[in-house]
């Protein structure tokens, strides 16, 4: 039985060998095709490669919890821990958005106007739609701030803080199917919870009603360790989370040590 991780390379494989016929067609068909119909053929093409840019991005993305972690000093001279988002799935969903909303406006202009191109208005709204939100996300540098204090997040869409204080939990949570995140759970009030969700279009982070801050697990390099350092941080007194942050916590994110409590 093969597993899952060699089914989504076989998709990928076989979604680029596909787009890679399509895209080709005008330059080995027996009849050379009109430009139309030659730009037809590419735009499909690529809009296969894009299928395969995101089976490739959720699934198959290599993780650089090294590269992804920082530290960084306060004018106090305390040590803050700043840990990148992945932005490869925002950027795969923008490409893939765009590419089908331009092979949805060739099918408009090829079919007209006034006859069966209005069909591909609708489609070319709707990818349209999923463009401008994760090329966003990818202009907002989104990252994840520890420090002493509390937890500041800039994710996909979502500018959040909550105080350590505040925070009664850290566990993951699933609040669509297939979108599970990392979430810091807040006291009933939270009085140092912060969140505004930014969108242009569509929100890339749930909004929810609970005094939580949710991070997408697939925004991060090595959830389970950010999981298991949250957890460590929240059940610290102030003076040993500043230990952690300037000792062993950076190297513990960059998969260099085990976890220490």
């Amino acid at each position: 039985m093969p597993s899952r991780r060699g089914l989504h390379w076989a998709s990928v494989v076989f979604f680029v060998l596909l787009g890679l016929l399509f895209a080709t067609h005008p330059l080995w068909a027996q009849q050379r095709p009109s430009t139309t119909a030659s730009v037809g053929w590419v735009l499909f093409g690529l809009a296969l490669f894009s299928v395969s840019a995101c089976t490739w991005a959720r699934f198959l993305a290599s993780a650089h919890p090294a590269d992804a972690v920082s530290e960084h000093r306060s004018a106090a001279g305390e040590t803050a821990v700043e840990i990148r988002l992945r932005t490869v799935l925002p950027l795969a969903t923008a490409l893939t958005g765009a590419v089908w909303a331009a092979l949805a406006i060739w099918a408009l202009v090829a079919g007209g106007p006034t006859g069966a191109g209005l069909l591909a208005v609708p489609f070319m709204l709707l990818f349209a739609a999923v463009v401008p939100d994760p090329l966003r996300a990818l202009s907002r540098r989104p990252s994840l701030r520890l420090d002493a204090d509390g937890v500041d997040l800039r994710g996909w869409s979502l500018d959040a803080h909550l105080d350590w204080d505040d925070v009664v939990a850290v566990d993951i949570a699933v609040p669509r199917p297939q979108r599970p995140v990392v979430r810091l759970t807040g006291t009933a009030t939270a009085p140092s919870l912060r969140r505004t969700w930014h969108r242009l279009v569509l929100n890339l982070d749930q909004r929810v009603e609970e005094p939580v801050v949710d991070l997408p697990f697939l925004a991060l390099d090595d959830a389970g360790r950010v999981v298991a350092f949250l957890t460590i941080l929240r059940g610290l007194p102030r003076e040993e989370r500043l230990v952690q942050l300037a000792g062993a916590g950076p190297a513990f994110l960059r998969d260099r040590l085990p976890p220490q409590s």
